[in-house]
């Protein structure tokens, strides 16, 4: 069967059909997928490397073997952090397919096509709501002045809600025809689908993207001290200072801020958490 050049895919006709002959890779575009594909194995390497040693590092804290003994979840956060890493990988596994296109020199439709075209959604998208959802519970906390806890029915029910909204796109597209195509260097929602392109990621990818910014930013003008501000007093505690305070963790979050727009976010909203434990106040919430 004849291929299409992948450089001719850029302007095609509306309801044009990306399965009808499988996408001619050029010798530039198999470098490229073996480039991505290497960084999908590293990303994935270097995030079960990290779940491992926090196994071994739980393993050990539940034996007694090491100090401070604690749960291996001990905030919502903590398990949401989980759940990222976990979405990320499955992002990593999605690049990790494009050796199958480089190898070939081609991208087809077919049962390959179709599970990296699902993984990408389910992963993508939950990597998006689930730094979406940890930057909310963040910025909930410290502006309560909360410590942040563990609550299995405010971890559960986020978790449970953004695998399964990732899940529904991702299974639900997997029986339209044609929904998962060549874009054309690796499979992904096809074009004649843009509806669904943006409800089921490229809307979550921006809200918890800008949503991260317009989040983080105040938090870190409070975490330095230039924003004044007291949970128990509330909005009449609401001032300004050009004069920096020695906030437990205000440099560092100025460094990691752009972080959170990338994958995984787990430093910056580890900063964040060790950050707010001096300065929220320990209260009922």
């Amino acid at each position: 069967m004849s291929c299409i050049p992948s450089s001719e895919l850029f302007d095609v006709p509306t309801g044009f059909n990306y399965c009808a002959s499988p996408v001619c890779l050029s010798t530039g575009d198999v470098i490229g997928l073996s480039f991505t594909a290497q960084m999908g194995f590293i990303s994935a390497l270097s995030i079960m490397i990290l779940l491992g040693f926090m196994t071994i590092r739980y393993l050990k804290n539940a034996r007694g073997l090491i100090e401070p003994s604690g749960a291996f979840i001990r905030t919502n956060i903590d398990a949401l952090m989980l759940n990222l890493l976990v979405a990320d990988l499955l992002v990593a596994f999605g690049a990790i397919i494009n050796v199958h296109w480089a190898s070939k020199s081609q991208v087809s439709c077919g049962q390959v096509c179709n599970t990296q075209g699902a993984i990408q959604v389910e992963g993508e998208t939950s990597v998006a709501l689930f730094t979406l959802a940890i930057t909310v519970l963040t910025f909930i906390s410290i502006v309560r002045g909360c410590p942040v806890k563990c609550h299995f029915h405010v971890w559960g029910s986020i978790t449970a809600g953004v695998w399964f909204f990732s899940a529904l796109w991702a299974g639900i597209g997997g029986t339209l025809d044609r929904f998962y195509a060549p874009t054309p260097y690796w499979c992904w929602i096809s074009s004649e689908f843009k509806a669904q392109r943006v409800g089921a990621e490229y809307a979550w990818l921006w809200i918890s993207g800008f949503g991260s910014i317009l989040l983080y930013t105040p938090l870190f003008f409070i975490l330095r001290g230039n924003i004044k501000w007291d949970p128990m007093i509330g909005w009449r505690s609401l001032g300004w200072s050009w004069k920096k305070e020695d906030t437990a963790g205000g440099n560092r979050l100025l460094w990691y801020l752009p972080i959170t727009l990338s994958k995984p976010t787990y430093s910056l909203n580890l900063s964040i958490n060790d950050s707010s434990v001096d300065f929220v106040q320990r209260r009922s919430c």
